[in-house]
């Protein structure tokens, strides 16, 4: 229970920092090309011997990629939200300004 809260606290943190949503973003996409450039190079002839790894190493090389796209997607959302918010305290400041 006490390790599912932190989990917890420690993803609330990144989706709420633009810089930590970023950095997560970049340190799972590099470990995700470490992982494919593992899995073609040095542990082919390990995945011809055990199948069985060949498909939990790839299903989390896959579910790694997963997380790096719905993150990318979430911080795009963020972004676009946050101009939208500026646009419309622009809106407000200027025509105040005119009254």
């Amino acid at each position: 229970m006490r390790l599912l809260r932190f989990v917890l606290a420690i993803s609330a943190g990144i989706a709420r920092d633009q810089g930590q949503r970023r950095r997560a973003i970049s340190a799972l996409l590099i470990a995700v090309l470490g992982m494919l450039f593992c899995g073609v190079f040095p542990l082919w002839n390990v995945f011809a011997a055990h199948p069985l790894f060949f498909a939990i190493f790839w299903l989390l090389c896959a579910w790694l990629t997963t997380c790096v796209l719905l993150l990318a997607i979430y911080d795009l959302l963020m972004v676009v939200r946050r101009g939208r918010e500026e646009r419309a305290a622009m809106r407000r400041r200027i025509f105040k300004d005119r009254d």
